[in-house]
C-alpha cells in the first residue's frame, strides 16, 4: 500500500524529494485519522463535502474551525465567503502543514487543544465548525461550554460525527482506539440541546448515481467531488434505519447560561455511550 501512496504522490506532486513528502503525509495523517489534501480520494472528498454544507451559512461570518486538521476544509470555508476564520489543531505537525500550504488574508491557524479553547473574545464568532474531531476528545463538555461563550446569539455550530447507530458501526468505533466517545446520534443531540434551542439532523450520502463509494482507494480511482454529495433533514430516528456516512447536527439559538446544567465535566449518558477512560 505505501508503495501505492508514494506513486501517486510522486505523478500528482512532481517532486524529486518524495520522501520528505511521504513522512510529511504520514505525520500529519496521524495514523489514518487525518484526511490530508495531498491524497484526494474518495474519502478526502467526502470530507470536503461537510465543508461544502457549511460554506451555505458562513458568509460574511467570523468562523472557527476545530479540529482542522492540515487545513483543506479551513481554506476551503475562506474561500466560499468567511470574512475570517481561524483553524485549530491540538497537532503542531498538522498546524505546520495548515500554514505552508493554504495563505489567505481572512485565514489563520493555531494549535490548540479543543478541550481548552481560549483566546478569542465572548459572543465573537458567528459560526463554529467541527468535523471528525469530537470523537476524539475529551471532556466534551469543555468544548461545548466554551462554543457557547464564543458564539454570537444568532450563532451557528455545525458538528460532524461518525455514525454509531448499530452493533456493526459501534464495534468499529470501539476498535479504533482514536475514538474516545462511542456516543449514538441520540447521545450527541441530548448535550448539544443542553446548549442550544434548536437542533437540526442531517444525513450524508453520495448522490452520483451508479457510484460505489471505497474510502482505501487512490485520487487516481476517485471519480466524486465534493459536489457529489447530498446533505438531507431528517429526524433523529432516521439515523438508526437510513444509510448515512455522517452524522450532523446544525445547532442554533444558544440558550441562556443561566438555563443550561451544571454537569462539571461529564455530561450524562441517556443510553449506551461512553467515553473511555
Amino acid at each position: 500500500m505505501l508503495n501505492k501512496i508514494k506513486q501517486v504522490l510522486k505523478k500528482r506532486h512532481n517532486i524529486n524529494n518524495l520522501e520528505s513528502l511521504i513522512d510529511e503525509a504520514q505525520e500529519i495523517a496521524f495514523g489514518g485519522e487525518r484526511v490530508i489534501h495531498l491524497y484526494p480520494s474518495d474519502l478526502y472528498y467526502a470530507h470536503l463535502s461537510i465543508h461544502l454544507f457549511a460554506s451555505q451559512f458562513v458568509k460574511d461570518k467570523v468562523a472557527l474551525d476545530a479540529g482542522c486538521g492540515d487545513g483543506y476544509g479551513t481554506n476551503y470555508l475562506a474561500e466560499h465567503g468567511a470574512k475570517n476564520i481561524v483553524g485549530i489543531d491540538v497537532s503542531q505537525i498538522a498546524i505546520n502543514a495548515c500554514q505552508k500550504y493554504f495563505v489567505r488574508d481572512n485565514l489563520r491557524f493555531q494549535v490548540m487543544d479543543l478541550a481548552r479553547v481560549n483566546g478569542f473574545d465572548s459572543n465573537s464568532v458567528g459560526l463554529i465548525f467541527s468535523s471528525n474531531a469530537l470523537e476524539h476528545v475529551t471532556p466534551v463538555k469543555h468544548f461545548f461550554d466554551k462554543c457557547h461563550e464564543l458564539l454570537t446569539a444568532d450563532g451557528l455550530f455545525i458538528l460532524a460525527v461518525p455514525p454509531v447507530v448499530d452493533e456493526l458501526s459501534r464495534n468499529a468505533n470501539i476498535t479504533n482506539l482514536y475514538h474516545l466517545n462511542i456516543w449514538t446520534p441520540a447521545q450527541w443531540k441530548f448535550a448539544l440541546s443542553l446548549f442550544f434551542d434548536e437542533i437540526q439532523c442531517y444525513s450524508h450520502v453520495c448522490k452520483k448515481p451508479g457510484i460505489q463509494l471505497n474510502f482505501a482507494n487512490t485520487p487516481d480511482e476517485t471519480i466524486v467531488k465534493e459536489n457529489d454529495f447530498e446533505f438531507r433533514q431528517i429526524g433523529l430516528s432516521d439515523f438508526y434505519n437510513k444509510p448515512t456516512l455522517t452524522i450532523v447536527f446544525l445547532a442554533s439559538k444558544p440558550r441562556p447560561l443561566s438555563v443550561i446544567p451544571d454537569y462539571f465535566d461529564n455530561i450524562p449518558m441517556i443510553d449506551d455511550s461512553f467515553t473511555r477512560k
